[in-house]
């Protein structure tokens, strides 16, 4: 069964330099990629004071993603990641 996950990451207190962001935000894509079918990812307008990212996807492997993300996180010195939402799609 597809789990939804919406995973937000961030850099509000500039610890990642641009290249490091960047590859940070490619990382967590690939992740996703490589564990579900990706819906959606964007990122913060080009004008705001802070960057943040986010990617919707689908997945059969919520908790082996989550557990690639933690890494991930750690390995880009983030002491978290923002949002993950977790639970089912609902047509309205």
């Amino acid at each position: 069964m597809n789990i939804d996950v919406c995973i937000q990451i961030g850099n509000s207190d500039n610890k990642l330099l641009q290249d490091e962001w960047s590859k940070y935000c490619k990382m967590v894509l690939y992740l996703c990629e490589f564990y579900g079918i990706v819906h959606f990812s964007g990122g913060s307008a080009i004008d705001v004071p802070w960057q943040n990212y986010c990617v919707c996807l689908s997945t059969t492997e919520p908790l082996l993603l989550k557990s690639e993300i933690e890494h991930c996180r750690k390995k880009f010195r983030q002491d978290s990641v923002a949002t993950w939402l977790q639970g089912n799609v609902e047509f309205v």
